[in-house]
C-alpha cells in the first residue's frame, strides 16, 4: 500500500470504529436517486475515478496495528468502487433486494475505500444511482458536496471543458485543529453540565427485553402548514433557532412521559468549527453526539424555557468536540445516560441531488425522478427533523422495541405539544396539554383497558 497521509481519528470516528468491530451492519449509509435522461457510461466511471483522486477520504482505511491508537490511512491509490449494471432486461430483478444485498455487503474498514457507487440501467433512459458508504467516512452534509462535485466533473467530461470546482481542504486540517483543543476544559464543562442527573429519560417501550437484532422501521410525517409557519414566526420573535425550539418541546414531552422536570437525550451537532478555513467545503466526519439536558420546572413559562435552551446551546458550542464515551464515563449513568438521539438535518436529499443537476448545461438533459436514503444507527430510536418550506419529521426505530401503535401516539403527542406552545408561549410548562381529549377522558374515568404508553408516569405528568 502506498501511503499519502496518516492521522488520528475524530471523537465520533473512534466510537464508530469500535461499533463496527462488534456490529458491522450498524452505521451503514445508503443514498439512492433515479435520473431520467441520456447518460455516458464511460464518463460516469471516469468521473468517479476523478472524485476519488480529488478527495482523500474516499481513499481512506483504518488500522489498529501501529501503537495503541487507531489511525486512519490515506492511500495514494485505492480500487475504484464503481459498478455499472444494465438490468433493464432482467424480468426477475428486484431493486429492493439489490439495495438490501448492497447493505448486507457492508464495508471492511481495514482496507480499500469506504464508499462505492453503483449505477443501474433500468431501461427507457432511466438510471438508479446507489451511493453507499460507512458513516465513519463522512456526514450527511458531505454527501451533497460529493454529488455536486461528481456531476460537475461528469458534465465537464461530456462537454470537453475543465471542471469548475472549489479548492480542496483536507480533513487532516480539522484533525490537527482537534488535537490542539483543551480537552480537560471541555470535560469539566460536561461534568458540571450533567452534575446531579441520575435517572435515564426513556420513551415508552413495547418491551424491556427486545428480540435480538434490529428491525429497521420508519414513520414519516410533516407539520401542518399553519403550525410550520407558527413555529418559524415564534423562533424569529424570540431570536432562537428552530433546533432549540424542537429540543425544548421534546424535553417537555420526555419530562411528562417520565414524570420529572429534568431530562437528558442525545443531540447530534454539526461539529464544523467556523475558524477553520474552508470548513463548509471539507469532506469528512464532523458531527458528534452530545448530551442535551432540559430542565423544565412546572412553574417556568414555555418562553423562558425556549430562551434557556437557546442560551445553553450557545454555551455548549465550544465543547461539541468531546468524545461521547468520555462524557459517559464521567457520568453516574455511564452508557445509560440516554437511549435515543435527536438529529436536526440541514441537507434535504432532493435539493442536494438537484444542485448536481443544475450544473449540467450543454446538450445533455437529466431530471430527478425520485430519491431516498437508508441509515441505521446504534440507537433504538432516532428523531430526525428536516426543516424547510415543509417541516418533515421522521421517527427511525427498532421494531423489536417500539410498536407502530406507540409511535402513532408519540406523533400525536409531539405535534400537539408543538398546538398550544406556539399559540401561547407565556403559559407555564405544567399547564401545557399533550393528551388528546379521548386519552384524557380515559384517565379521568379510570380506564380499565390497556395501559397508555408510559403508564402511571404519563398520567402523573399529564
Amino acid at each position: 500500500m502506498k501511503i499519502e497521509d496518516v492521522y488520528s481519528l475524530s471523537p465520533l470516528q473512534q466510537g464508530l470504529y469500535y461499533h463496527w468491530l462488534s456490529s458491522p451492519e450498524a452505521y451503514f449509509e445508503q443514498i439512492t436517486y433515479r435520473l431520467e435522461g441520456e447518460l455516458n457510461v464511460d464518463a460516469l466511471q471516469k468521473s468517479y475515478q476523478a472524485l476519488m483522486a480529488r478527495h482523500a477520504v474516499l481513499r481512506t482505511c483504518f488500522t489498529p496495528n501501529f501503537g495503541e491508537e487507531v489511525l486512519q490511512v490515506v492511500q495514494k491509490e485505492a480500487p475504484v468502487a464503481f459498478t455499472y449494471l444494465d438490468v433493464s432486461n432482467k424480468e426477475d430483478f428486484s431493486l429492493a433486494a439489490f439495495k438490501e444485498a448492497d447493505r448486507q455487503k457492508g464495508f471492511n474498514l481495514h482496507k480499500g475505500s469506504q464508499m462505492r457507487l453503483t449505477v443501474l440501467a433500468l431501461g427507457q433512459h432511466t438510471h438508479e444511482f446507489i451511493w453507499s458508504h460507512h458513516h465513519i467516512l463522512m456526514d450527511g452534509w458531505c454527501s451533497g458536496l460529493l454529488i455536486r462535485d461528481y456531476f460537475e466533473i461528469y458534465h465537464s467530461i461530456v462537454q470537453v471543458r475543465l471542471p469548475q470546482l472549489t479548492k480542496v481542504h483536507p480533513y487532516s486540517n480539522y484533525i490537527k485543529w482537534l488535537l490542539a483543543r483543551d480537552k480537560e476544559a471541555s470535560l469539566q464543562y460536561w461534568n458540571q453540565y450533567l452534575q446531579g442527573y441520575d435517572t435515564i429519560s426513556s420513551l415508552p417501550k413495547a418491551t424491556t427485553t427486545p428480540e435480538a437484532g434490529y428491525d429497521v422501521k420508519q414513520k414519516a410525517f410533516a407539520l401542518e402548514p399553519s403550525v410550520r409557519q407558527g413555529l418559524k414566526s415564534l423562533c424569529e420573535e424570540l431570536a432562537i433557532t428552530e433546533n432549540s425550539f424542537i429540543q425544548a418541546v421534546w424535553g417537555m414531552l420526555l419530562s411528562k412521559y417520565n414524570n420529572t422536570t429534568d431530562v437528558v437525550f442525545g443531540g447530534v451537532v454539526s461539529g464544523r468549527p467556523a475558524e477553520i478555513e474552508g470548513i463548509e467545503e471539507m469532506i469528512g466526519l464532523f458531527i458528534n453526539t452530545i448530551p442535551v439536558r432540559i430542565r423544565a420546572p412546572h412553574d417556568m413559562s414555555v418562553r423562558e424555557l425556549l430562551k434557556q435552551v437557546q442560551q445553553e446551546s450557545i454555551e455548549a458550542i465550544a465543547h461539541h468536540y468531546t468524545q461521547l464515551s468520555t462524557i459517559q464515563t464521567n457520568s453516574e449513568l455511564g452508557r445509560g445516560l440516554f437511549d435515543h438521539v435527536l438529529v436536526f438535518e440541514n441537507f434535504p436529499l432532493q435539493e442536494m441531488v438537484q444542485q448536481g443537476m443544475d450544473a449540467q448545461g450543454g446538450g445533455e438533459q437529466l431530471s430527478l425522478l425520485a430519491s431516498s436514503s437508508h441509515d441505521q444507527t446504534n440507537y433504538d430510536f432516532t428523531l430526525m427533523l428536516m426543516p424547510g418550506e415543509v417541516f418533515h419529521i421522521v421517527f427511525n426505530y427498532n421494531g423489536h422495541v417500539y410498536t407502530d401503535e406507540l409511535l402513532t401516539r408519540l406523533q400525536d403527542h409531539f405535534t400537539r405539544l408543538i398546538a398550544q406552545v406556539i399559540e401561547n408561549p407565556f403559559v407555564s410548562i405544567g399547564a401545557v396539554e399533550y393528551l388528546s381529549v379521548e386519552e384524557r377522558e380515559e384517565l379521568l374515568v379510570g380506564f380499565q383497558g390497556e395501559a397508555l404508553p408510559g403508564g402511571d408516569a404519563m398520567a402523573a405528568g399529564a
